[in-house]
């Protein structure tokens, strides 16, 4: 088997929640088939290569524009401003993911949550943008949807709306959704018409004890 460049990308990396701890997974299993590895993260991570500050989704900036879009308009004067804001943090995303695709051109990149749950609309919109600019061929791993569990996703705005449905769960030829469950399977595969792969969460055995942090204190 031929070595690959590969990137994963989610918004935070290293820690103790569900993703994170699937992340750490995946990229010890790639490394051991012999591919270089590389993550993508916010500042809220460790070990991660890349780091983008506007990926953080507690980040005051981006949750204020979080909970105006998809919970309760109430922050900004109007629709308008809260538009600005929106795309001036898509800009500033795109650029850098640009920048840190076209240096080290990836074979593939795996994506967890970032293109299936809508707590951050810019990055999003940013990454599917370049996944289908640069054709980038992508393996998007779903754990969570935007019309399911804790975070309930109620667009405050029609081109709120708009943009969810144009960008979350692409349908793209280079992009592969995988999910964690039979239950989203059948779903995507009955109203998205996208066949999607079952990629159960496992569990290693061999890791070292886990360790009280700030999410599982």
């Amino acid at each position: 088997m031929d070595s690959k460049k590969i990137m994963i990308g989610h918004f935070r990396v290293g820690k103790t929640d569900g993703v994170s701890l699937e992340i750490s997974k995946r990229k010890k299993m790639l490394e051991k088939m012999g591919h270089k590895v590389y993550l993508l993260s916010g500042p809220r991570q460790v070990g991660a290569d890349f780091v983008i500050d506007e990926l953080e989704v507690d980040e005051p900036r981006i949750a204020k524009l979080r909970e105006n879009t998809i919970t309760k308009f109430e922050d900004y004067e109007d629709e308008e401003e809260m538009k600005k804001e929106l795309y001036a943090i898509h800009d500033s995303i795109k650029k850098q993911l640009r920048k840190i695709f076209e240096e080290n051109n990836f074979d593939v990149i795996y994506i967890h949550n970032m293109l299936s749950l809508a707590i951050h609309i810019p990055a999003t919109m940013a990454l599917v943008q370049l996944i289908k600019e640069l054709e980038i061929p992508c393996v998007a791993i779903n754990h969570d949807f935007y019309w399911e569990g804790d975070i309930r996703t109620n667009p405050t705005f029609p081109f709120v709306k708009e943009l969810i449905e144009k960008y979350f769960v692409p349908k793209l030829p280079n992009v592969m959704h995988g999910t964690i469950n039979t239950l989203n399977h059948k779903k995507l595969l009955e109203e998205r018409k996208i066949k999607a792969v079952v990629n159960y969460d496992v569990f290693d055995f061999s890791q070292d004890p886990w360790v009280k942090d700030g999410y599982n204190s």
